[in-house]
């Protein structure tokens, strides 16, 4: 089997959709055996258009050589422009599948998750699935965008007392930084995911949130203001916070 370890859809060109999937390349792990790995990349990346993601998923079984499987996928990444215009019907259409996992992480992109997956080149981890679940472990620490699962996205979607938030992804690049934006106070960490003034590392970053109603994204949280909700809602555990406490005179 061909084992998808993400997987991401965007509005498409031709077609409705465009999924791209990241498929772990299996003579890699069996270097680690005695295979004949050599130099080869972990994984590698493809795309596809349809008019749904089950025929996207089936036109990709015309030419990778091994049958397409879901079953270890624990990341689904979804493009703004798709997520603005609506995403029920392709979340309805996947946890319905018997392949897919109801505990598997979902994003939205800043921009187009094909790009998105291509620029993420893990640095510590040769095995991409396994950043989106330590990506995951790290949001108790930070705040700055949280982790929802498929199962969870569907059950606050439906209820009639809260609206689903997601988390952000981005690229990193120096033009996308937000330098200009005001981070001097203590708390204060006014970026979206692809905006964090820094240099070195993965492209790719997680950061912020986007808002929904029903399931349409409205709007985007920045990175303290989603640690605030975190706050709010009690599922932020194990945070460090920094306050300044001013000077303060006892007579």
């Amino acid at each position: 089997m061909a084992l998808v370890i993400a997987v991401g859809l965007d509005k498409g060109k031709k077609e409705a959709l465009e999924m791209t999937v990241v498929i772990a390349n299996p003579q890699v792990f069996a270097a680690g055996e005695g295979g004949g790995g050599g130099n080869m990349e972990p994984f590698f990346i493809t795309s596809v258009e349809g008019p749904t993601i089950w025929e996207c998923y089936t036109l990709m079984n015309t030419y990778v050589t091994r049958e397409i499987s879901f079953h270890h996928t624990n990341a689904y990444f979804i493009g703004e422009e798709l997520a603005r215009d609506g995403i029920k019907p392709y979340l309805l259409g996947l946890i319905r599948h018997r392949e897919v996992r109801r505990d598997s992480y979902m994003y939205i992109a800043n921009g187009r998750v094909k790009d998105f997956l291509t620029e993420n080149k893990p640095i510590l981890e040769i095995f991409p699935g396994k950043v989106f679940h330590l990506i995951g472990i790290l949001s108790q620490r930070t705040g700055f965008y949280s982790t929802v699962d498929m199962h969870q996205f569907y059950l606050t979607l439906n209820n009639l007392h809260s609206s689903p938030t997601l988390p952000l992804v981005g690229i990193n690049t120096p033009e996308g930084q937000g330098t200009d934006k005001d981070a001097s106070e203590s708390l204060r960490a006014p970026y979206l995911a692809g905006e964090v003034p820094r240099e070195g590392g993965n492209k790719v970053e997680f950061a912020g949130a986007a808002i929904f109603n029903n399931d349409k994204m409205v709007g985007r949280l920045t990175a303290d203001e989603n640690r605030t909700m975190m706050i709010l809602q009690g599922c932020l555990t194990a945070p460090t916070l920094v306050f300044r406490i001013r000077s303060i005179r006892i007579k």
